[in-house]
């Protein structure tokens, strides 16, 4: 577990003052807030979460309709910031019904984006919800969350099938391709999906979480093989979600943290004395929300302790 690093949240909370979020793309949105929640879970430092709390309050009307919304699949990853602000408020909040309104619009819109022949081997990867393995980070973490919390469990096959065909039909070429800057990115955003939709499924349902398990040891041992040198050198996007989906596989024990760990932490390491040196809050929102990510996840605690005996034998928490 890495120590707070005071120089980088300084930059970060004066750039949180001048920031305009309502101008930000729903994807930028829901990449932010959920940075900044899993921030204030790692610090409890009330910054964090005050920010994330009124930015949801500003885009989210009483009516439960979001401001923002694209009609894309960029609609997801808000849904899931907002279950991040609902875990992280435990006072009643009067836009909670509002908060649920629209994380029912945004799973019924994506519904109709991954219907059709998801289940047809012949047909192409469109049939589930994108060509693109990395906007599956962007889907299903906020389909099993939704699953787990409200649907009653019930599309957890649907969620696992949906990752199968990206196996099958997506992953092969992007591997081939693994070393520049497109694929890399995809891929480790690809890792972080899986990741974190292992995380907000319920943890009884060993096949499904150890499927997800399998694909993500299967893409960091990929991204290793062919991209690794690459992201220890240069501090791109690419690196901060494989640094991410390292950390907190680690977390939960479905990677090994002595094997994994070092490399991820080097990798942060090298974004956090570039956002110092260089200063990229602002210049780039994107990559400014996905460090916040990255970062947060490093200050959590990798080893044996928080696991299983002291939590009530969950596997994390």
């Amino acid at each position: 577990m890495k120590e707070r690093n005071i120089i980088l949240e300084g930059k970060l909370k004066s750039w949180l003052l001048s920031v305009d979020i309502e101008k930000l793309a729903a994807k930028q949105q829901g990449q932010l807030i959920l940075g900044l929640e899993k921030l204030y879970q790692a610090t409890g430092d009330a910054d964090y979460h005050t920010f994330a709390k009124k930015a949801v309050d500003n885009l989210v009307a009483e009516d439960g309709t979001y401001a923002k919304a694209e009609g894309s699949l960029s609609d997801n990853l808000f849904g899931n910031a907002l279950f991040a602000v609902r875990a992280m408020d435990t006072v009643y909040n009067p836009q909670d019904t509002a908060a649920e309104k629209t994380e029912k619009a945004i799973l019924k819109q994506e519904k109709v984006m991954t219907s059709g022949a998801r289940f047809d081997a012949t047909e192409t990867c469109a049939g589930t919800f994108s060509t693109k393995l990395s906007d599956a980070y962007l889907t299903q973490p906020f389909y099993m969350n939704y699953e787990t919390k409200f649907g009653g469990k019930e599309q957890y096959n649907d969620i696992i099938a949906q990752f199968n065909i990206l196996q099958e039909k997506a992953y092969p070429s992007v591997e081939n391709e693994l070393g520049n800057a497109a694929a890399d990115l995809e891929m480790a955003a690809y890792a972080a999906a899986a990741v974190d939709t292992m995380e907000v499924m319920e943890q009884p349902l060993y096949e499904i979480f150890d499927r997800l398990r399998q694909i993500l040891k299967q893409v960091v041992a990929a991204m290793n093989t062919k991209s690794l040198d690459t992201f220890a050198k240069e501090a791109r996007e690419a690196g901060l979600f494989y640094a991410y989906a390292v950390l907190k596989g680690c977390r939960m024990k479905a990677l090994i943290t002595e094997k994994y760990e070092k490399a991820a932490l080097d990798i942060l390491e090298a974004a956090e004395a570039k956002a110092q040196e260089d200063d990229v809050f602002g210049a780039d929102t994107a990559y400014t929300a996905v460090l916040v990510t990255a970062y947060a996840e490093s200050l959590r605690n990798r080893e044996y302790q928080d696991y299983g005996r002291t939590k009530g034998g969950a596997l994390w928490s």
